[in-house]
């Protein structure tokens, strides 16, 4: 009896004003015995690859950066950025993916909300972290802009670009919001972090925190492409991160072909570590501190190297008079804060290890395990 064998592959590649080329080849075949699966198996993957991998270089036409922008006049006479209306007549730009300004658009019209109140996202508030060591805030446009470096025969670089789109996508198809975003270049361009703050249907900023994911890539050979989870306090911008998810471990030949599964497996990670930051902070605010414990915690933070001897001013600075109401309290989430303060003057790489630490000296703190 014959057996049939069905094997699908498909490849979705990000491209510039948020659009995206997808192709796809599916084939059906006939073998006579099971054990022939395993190699008939590879033979189809390897082709069935070979062949869309050719075909998707040729994308057609592409829009360029500045593409729609005041060309399709809506209803009300307004446009936007990427040619879809938000009722505003400003053409300000959406901060967001495509999808995510579509649903948003959806959701207006079916439940007769007022498109005049519905704003392009704004981009998150620029951190003094983002500008440490020469580095600078650029626009979303500009980042796209850097070129990057041609590939050798042992190194291949991934455009800034390609990453930030690509994780976008990946985010809003794992059900996650763009609430605003940032980003930083350091090193001629060569080095790159962002922020893209997030958040989740049942799972909206609260006890005034939120989410932010950290994107990094190098095209210096510093380190490879990555995310971390992170929060941000909304009352003075104070962020942390902990669980570093490198997205691979070097720039390899098939960096960008397998950039999509990749980032796919650190978005679903990713989930889980924001869920878990949400516990940690909800401990924090609960365990009361002494003075004396908080002085134990800050030297402590030395020792597990969250901070230098150099910073332990600054930190007991802000624990003894703490410019929020909200640190008031004398709990471990104030003391937390009084570090992530000083944590605003290292940079950004610099901030994830800390971070982690960090994190990892509060969990002992309230018998978490990390």
């Amino acid at each position: 009896m014959a057996l049939t064998l069905i094997a699908n592959y498909s490849k979705r590649l990000g491209l510039p004003g948020y659009s995206s080329h997808q192709f796809s080849v599916s084939v059906e075949t006939e073998i006579s015995n099971i054990n022939e699966v395993a190699a008939e198996s590879t033979r189809l993957y390897e082709t069935l690859q070979q062949s869309v991998d050719e075909e998707i270089q040729h994308t057609g036409f592409v829009p360029d950066e500045g593409y729609g922008k005041g060309t399709r006049p809506t209803a009300n006479g307004s446009t936007n950025g990427n040619g879809h209306s938000n009722g505003h007549s400003n053409g300000d730009a959406w901060a967001c993916s495509e999808k995510q300004q579509e649903l948003i658009l959806k959701l207006v019209d079916e439940h007769n909300l007022d498109k005049g109140q519905i704003a392009p996202v704004p981009p998150a508030t620029n951190n003094r972290m983002l500008l440490h060591c020469g580095g600078q805030v650029i626009e979303r446009d500009a980042l796209f802009g850097i070129t990057t470096p041609p590939a050798t025969d042992t190194w291949f670089p991934l455009s800034h670009r390609h990453l930030v789109v690509e994780v976008e996508n990946q985010l809003v198809d794992a059900g996650f919001n763009l609430l605003g975003q940032t980003h930083a270049i350091s090193h001629d361009g060569n080095r790159y972090f962002g922020i893209l703050e997030v958040s989740q249907f049942g799972n909206m900023p609260q006890n005034g925190h939120g989410w932010v994911v950290g994107l990094r890539n190098s095209h210096d050979k510093t380190f490879p492409a990555g995310l971390v989870a992170g929060t941000k306090v909304f009352i003075c911008d104070n962020l942390a991160f902990s669980g570093l998810i490198q997205i691979r471990r070097k720039h390899t030949r098939f960096a960008v072909r397998d950039l999509r599964q990749l980032t796919a497996r650190a978005i679903g990670q990713l989930g889980t570590h924001l869920v878990q930051l949400d516990k940690r902070i909800e401990a924090y605010q609960h365990m009361r501190l002494t003075d004396s414990r908080a002085h134990d915690l800050v030297i402590k933070a030395t020792d597990c190297r969250a901070i230098t001897t150099s910073q332990i001013p600054e930190v007991l600075a802000h624990w003894r008079k703490p410019e929020h109401e909200e640190f008031r309290p004398r709990t471990a989430w104030s003391l937390f804060n009084a570090f992530t303060e000083a944590f605003k003057e290292i940079n950004p790489h610099t901030a994830i290890a800390r971070g982690e630490a960090l994190h990892g000296l509060f969990d002992g703190a309230v018998a978490l395990a990390a």
